[in-house]
């Protein structure tokens, strides 16, 4: 065995898996862009440049774990019907987003 294939940990998880996993994951960027609404609106509503950054890293965040996620779900054979519903979950928090 070589040193490569001892660092990479082994990945037993299915598509199903892949995109619950994924699911916590956008749920937990979900809350931390409320938060930062909830602080702009605490700090009076005006935005700010550190509140704009930190909003497009938010975004920038979700768009790569989407992307990477879906992808990782598809290639092991996630349920179509749980895909879709993750899709209408992606797009509600993209709206907000």
């Amino acid at each position: 065995m070589n040193s490569e294939s001892k660092r990479r940990p082994v990945d037993i998880f299915g598509g199903d898996e892949v995109l619950r996993s994924c699911k916590w994951l956008l749920d937990d960027i979900q809350r931390k862009f409320e938060q930062l609404i909830q602080e702009g609106q605490n700090a009076g509503g005006e935005v700010s440049d550190d509140f704009r950054r930190r909003a497009a890293g938010l975004v920038a965040e979700f768009d790569l774990i989407w992307a990477e996620w879906r992808t990782r779900a598809l290639g092991r054979g996630a349920n179509p019907a749980a895909l879709f519903e993750m899709e209408v979950s992606v797009d509600a928090l993209r709206r907000l987003l």
